[in-house]
């Protein structure tokens, strides 16, 4: 509920007497739980990203084929990041960062550093296993999630395009390819 109001109304226009009163209670109730709009901001992130992160632990399993486990990360991740409700919000940070600095921390550290700290512990595994070439686990990581954000995912994010399963999966299969080609192949 809080996550709508933040997408629909921007987080300075978002009031957390209206969401009090959408759900019932009162403002006092709200904010006993949430010592600011900062940590409720943070608490619908944090919500919101609690399956996506669900879905990278079973995905980055050191059971699956390596090459297949970074398609299918990149894929979910690109969709992930082109679905409405996360396109919304990052639009509604990126207008208000400049006027709210925090928001920008806080997504970083709730949505984008969790992903990236789950695949940078999944490629260490698989450097000290020698699936991957030695490396810089986090670097590695970060290369991985720059091929997962441009193309489709950038075009979807600056309205110029829609969500688009089939453009994701191809998408997600060149940064898989060129991620191996760095890393994995000898």
């Amino acid at each position: 509920m809080a996550t709508r109001h933040f997408v629909e109304q921007g987080f300075e226009r978002t009031s957390m007497s209206a969401i009090a009163k959408e759900m019932g209670g009162s403002k006092g109730t709200l904010w006993s739980y949430f010592a600011s709009k900062e940590e409720l901001f943070a608490a619908a992130l944090e919500e919101g990203t609690q399956v996506f992160r669900a879905s990278m632990t079973e995905i980055l399993s050191p059971e699956h084929n390596l090459p297949e486990a970074i398609r299918a990360f990149a894929e979910r991740f690109i969709q992930r990041l082109t679905a409405d409700d996360a396109v919304a919000i990052q639009r509604a940070i990126l207008g208000e960062v400049s006027r709210s600095p925090d928001l920008g921390r806080i997504y970083m550290e709730r949505a984008p550093n969790m992903a990236h700290a789950a695949l940078s512990d999944y490629l260490k595994q698989q450097i000290a296993s020698g699936a991957i070439r030695p490396s810089d686990p986090d670097e590695a990581a970060r290369t991985l999630l720059s091929l997962c954000t441009g193309g489709h995912t950038q075009r979807v994010l600056w309205g110029v395009a829609q969500k688009d399963h089939e453009a994701a999966r191809k998408q997600a299969a060149l940064a898989a390819e060129h991620f191996c080609r760095l890393y994995i192949e000898p």
